[in-house]
């Protein structure tokens, strides 16, 4: 049809529909006002129109009407509406709005450094609302509704009055001035309209956040905090308030000093329970009392300095608090307030921390139970000689400094009172491991900055004040004890270094070279890794020598004098030291094989005072050939139920198992329920390979107590071993473990190694077991458990490799998943089918090729859910193009492919979406080449088309979020 038979038909239309036209137009305007006036969005106007004839004539004869169009009612502007808004923001916010009110035909994002910029809906009546005697010809009608802003508005009306209808002779006359009239329209929306825009929307919502924070701040809102009766509710209202003093600082009134209603907050959530909350999937877990407990830390971080007492109270508080979360926020709380920030150094010098060390010196110098987190951190930072500080440059910029402090009077008062803070501690307070740690805390005096230059005037105050800590080690030296010594003793190098002529330095080493008691404790305590005088290996040869002395020693006449030292070497035994102790263990089975009447008398007085190391004793002993004095020992533990684990560990240092015995611990273990000595006598099974075959029963009891307690950490003590004892398993009880497996939350890479040997020999039953997973992962979601328990891990490290060789069974096994009808199944499928094909194998690919080829849509969809899993890889791309040729007017199918077309899984920077759609739209424009398939060449537009548009809008949201954020780093810097 040419354009001026085009032309005729269209103004007979025309003609026939104005009225309608103009009624339908007056219809989608007031339709537009009522839900602007609905949701008191402000705007500055709403116009209507219908296109004017000789409008529709002149896009008709220029051939400005696409030739798809056959009517006038194909035609997305012959009805037109315009919202005119002050702020881009709104706009966003009507448009979601119009989506309920309208069916939405076309959503064109017009966007652009400096040309026009605005959106445009075309929509139509949506049908379901049309009264039925409404004129035919209106429910076909479209409608463009056309959404900017006044300042977009005005540009687009003067550069469409100046530059659109431009006179031919006006553009004759001179080209270049018009040319330069252009560019300075681009300039003038790029430098000014488009910045002035973006800061009405800042300035907006930073007047939206003041209000709200007015309220925030409120006594009525404060209240409703502490009236709260969950703490899901005190949650979400503290997490409300710590944003805003984020945002504000402390703005609370008066009567509400923040620092004093923190605590107020945290002994509420106390008193409350938790709820769970109610998902379609389960029910998730509820908000517990450490999430209130950390959000409160986080205020108080933010104000830290306002009120430094009480915050010092708080945080001492809740670092002796019962649970690991709240104490770790309340030290990481507690770090940033005493270490030394230069910019409050510039506006306060060392005040804050003379202020904290004021407060610290008015508590009570005895360190209760739980405490020693609080004065270890803060000792620690009070005496470092540096700082770090980091800098915003700009909105997305970190600038990170380190220094060395200058020294004044307020430096120097402030070490000396630490020192003597310290004296006053270690004398109020006999728990021997706080006075390690004190002394451990004296040796930190000495340390100078070590990532930054210093001068003179810092090395002499340390020096100085180094000398005031050797003395008093000298005054005290006759009553620290050897841990206590060995800490000095480790740090004499340091003083020698710093000053090598220092008469009390050299004091101080005579006297730990003149203790013989320390002596001995030294060979037989510590380790020879940092010895600095020779080579370890060397070190070690000495130590054993000088052992081997000490050894010859002992014997029954000088009996007590050795118990004296054992004792008192065992008492400063600590589970997280016990690596220092080695050389010691040693020292005591050789007691037990060699001086066997002074290893009983020992265990026999003082079986309690040396518990730890019983079992080297006791060893000992066994391998001297003692054994009856051995069995009747462990047998009387065993009986009583005492020192289990050292029964087990004694089993760990011997060779040759007695069967009887360990089977006679296990049960004791059990009826205990004690499970860390069980988790010992676990590894003294696994270390008797030559048993295996005696001991598979008693292993099997073992890990069936562990899942009777819902433990399985059994697993890490045997997937490395090539030789593990589940070769020594019958069928039976593999399958008992597999089961047991079944109930473990996660599996991880040691889990794997246990299920491994199956997947080569049975891959069928390996899925059955995944599958029994999900069983459980439903049943547990319908308990109201969802989140704790993973059926199929995120990926997997060697049994999907093994599962690949059976990629055709396999894969049969686990697509049967899709047809349960509990939704999980299909979900675990498709990530249990990513584990084991991670990089979309030809073997995956072929299988899914010959579904789509028996063209089942069920399949296809399936399949869509397979693909989905891999974000976007561009391996995936030849089975979504058989799928579209397949399945190209199956508008449903082909938007599911859509979607997982454009999966892009984690992006990087803000233009991240951007980059990752232009990748895609890049391969998926490779489709076409040497294609056939006219279903893939409309594809591909169509697809090329809707990319477009997301690239659009996901530039113009970044673009609008760097702007938002340069403009709030600006407003910060001001402040």
């Amino acid at each position: 049809m040419d354009n001026e038979r085009k032309l005729e038909k269209f103004a007979k239309q025309y003609k026939e529909s104005k009225e309608a036209y103009e009624k339908f137009t007056n219809e989608v305007s007031a339709i537009l006002k009522s839900v602007l006036k609905s949701h008191s969005i402000k705007h500055q106007v709403v116009s209507e129109r219908v296109k004017e004839y000789p409008s529709l004539q002149d896009k008709v004869l220029n051939g400005k009407i696409p030739k798809q169009i056959q009517t006038i009612f194909d035609i997305d502007d012959i009805s037109g509406c315009r919202v005119i808004f002050y702020l881009e923001s709104d706009i966003q916010k009507f448009t979601n709005l119009i989506f309920d009110e309208f069916t939405i035909e076309k959503d064109n994002l017009i966007y652009t450094d400096d040309g026009y910029n605005a959106r445009h809906l075309v929509v139509r009546n949506k049908t379901d609302s049309q009264d039925c005697t409404e004129d035919e010809g209106i429910k076909k009608m479209k409608c463009e509704i056309q959404l900017t802003t006044v300042l977009f508005h005005a540009w687009s009306e003067m550069s469409h009055k100046i530059l659109y209808k431009l006179p031919e002779e006006a553009s004759e006359f001179d080209e270049q001035s018009i040319s330069a009239i252009k560019e300075q329209f681009k300039g003038v929306m790029k430098n000014h309209i488009k910045p002035a825009s973006y800061t009405f929307d800042y300035l907006n919502e930073r007047y939206q956040k003041l209000l709200q924070g007015k309220r925030i701040f409120g006594f009525d809102f404060l209240k409703t905090i502490l009236l709260s009766s969950s703490r899901n509710e005190v949650y979400e209202k503290v997490n409300l308030l710590s944003k805003f003093v984020v945002e504000f600082g402390d703005k609370t009134p008066d009567e509400y000093n923040l620092v004093e209603f923190i605590p107020k907050v945290i002994n509420h959530s106390k008193t409350l329970s938790s709820e769970g909350v109610d998902r379609p999937l389960g029910r998730l877990f509820s908000i517990e009392h450490y999430h209130i407990a950390e959000v409160c830390l986080d205020i108080i971080h933010q104000i830290r300095y306002i009120n430094i007492d009480e915050t010092i109270n708080i945080l001492k508080e809740q670092i002796s608090a019962d649970e690991e979360r709240i104490n770790k926020k309340a030290i990481e709380v507690l770090n940033n307030l005493t270490q030394f920030n230069l910019k409050l150094m510039d506006k306060a010098g060392y005040l804050p921390q003379l202020k904290i060390l004021s407060k610290i010196e008015e508590h009570p110098f005895t360190i209760e139970k739980n405490e020693w987190d609080f004065y270890e951190t803060t000792i620690s930072n009070l005496l470092k000689l540096e700082f770090d500080d980091t800098t915003l440059t700009d909105y997305k910029k970190l600038s990170i400094t380190t220094g060395s402090l200058g020294v004044n009077a307020h430096l120097k008062q402030l070490r000396n009172r630490v020192i003597t803070l310290l004296e006053e501690l270690y004398k109020n307070n006999s728990e021997r491991n706080v006075r390690i740690n004190l002394m451990k805390k004296f040796t930190e005096v000495s340390n100078l900055p070590r990532r930054t230059e210093y001068d003179g005037t810092l090395e002499e105050l340390v020096k100085e004040n180094t000398v005031r800590v050797l003395r008093w080690l000298l005054e005290n030296f006759e009553g620290l004890d050897l841990q206590e010594i060995q800490v000095v003793d480790e740090n004499l190098y340091k003083y020698r270094n710093m000053m090598p002529d220092a008469e009390e330095t050299k004091k101080l080493d005579d006297l730990i070279k003149d203790n013989n008691e320390y002596e001995i404790y030294k060979t037989l305590v510590g380790n020879d890794l940092n010895n600095r005088d020779i080579g370890w290996r060397e070190a070690e040869k000495i130590r054993k020598e000088k052992t081997n002395v000490l050894l010859e020693d002992i014997s029954l006449e000088n009996y007590y004098a050795w118990e004296r030292r054992i004792l008192s070497i065992t008492a400063g035994y600590d589970k997280e030291n016990d690596w220092e102790f080695r050389n010691f263990k040693r020292f005591l089975f050789e007691i037990g094989k060699q001086k066997t009447e002074v290893a009983q008398r020992i265990i026999t007085k003082n079986e309690n005072s040396i518990e730890h190391f019983l079992s080297n004793l006791v060893a000992g002993l066994w391998t001297a050939g003692r054994r009856q004095i051995v069995i009747d020992i462990l047998c009387k533990w065993i009986d009583e139920k005492t020192y289990l684990s050292e029964c087990a560990e004694f089993f760990l240092l011997v060779d040759t198992p007695d069967i009887s015995l360990l089977d006679k611990l296990l049960q004791s273990i059990k009826e205990k329920d004690d499970l860390n000595s069980l988790f010992v006598l676990l590894q003294a099974i696994l270390r008797h390979e030559d048993f295996y075959q005696d001991l598979n029963t008693l292993f099997m009891q073992v890990v069936l107590k562990f899942a009777e307690n819902q433990h399985y950490y059994w697993t890490n003590l045997i997937w490395f071993d090539e030789n593990s004892i589940l070769n020594h398993l019958t069928e039976d009880e593999f399958e008992e473990i597999l089961s047991l497996l079944t109930l473990a939350n996660n599996i991880d890479i040691h889990e794997e190694e246990v299920i491994k040997p199956v997947c080569s020999n049975n891959p069928k039953k390996v899925i059955s077991f995944f599958s029994d997973r999900v069983e459980r992962a439903i049943e547990k979601s319908k308990d109201g458990l969802f989140g704790t328990y993973s059926a199929i891990p995120h990926s997997f490290y060697s049994i999907g490799d093994v599962l690949k060789e059976n990629s055709q069974e396999v894969l049969t096994e686990i697509v049967k998943w899709f047809y349960r009808e509990e939704y999980l199944f299909k979900a675990e499928a498709a990530q249990l089918i990513k584990n084991i094909f991670p990089n979309f194998e030809s073997e995956l690919e072929d299988f899914l090729n010959a579904k789509i080829s028996h063209g089942k849509r069920e399949d296809a969809k399936n399949i869509l859910s397979i693909i989905k899993e891999y974000e976007g890889d561009i391996r995936t791309h030849e089975v979504l193009k058989n799928i579209v040729r397949e399945y190209y007017g199956d508008s449903e199918l082909i938007r599911e492919l859509t979607v997982v077309l454009t999966q892009t899984g984690v992006v990087w920077g803000e233009y991240g979406f951007v980059e990752s759609y232009r990748q895609t739209k890049k391969e998926v424009r490779k489709w076409q080449r040497n294609e056939q398939s006219q279903e893939i060449k409309d594809f591909v537009k169509d697809f090329i088309d809707m990319v477009n548009k997301r690239i659009t809008q996901e530039q113009r949201r970044a673009d609008r979020n760097i702007e938002m954020m340069q403009r709030e780093f600006e407003q910060k810097n001001k402040i």
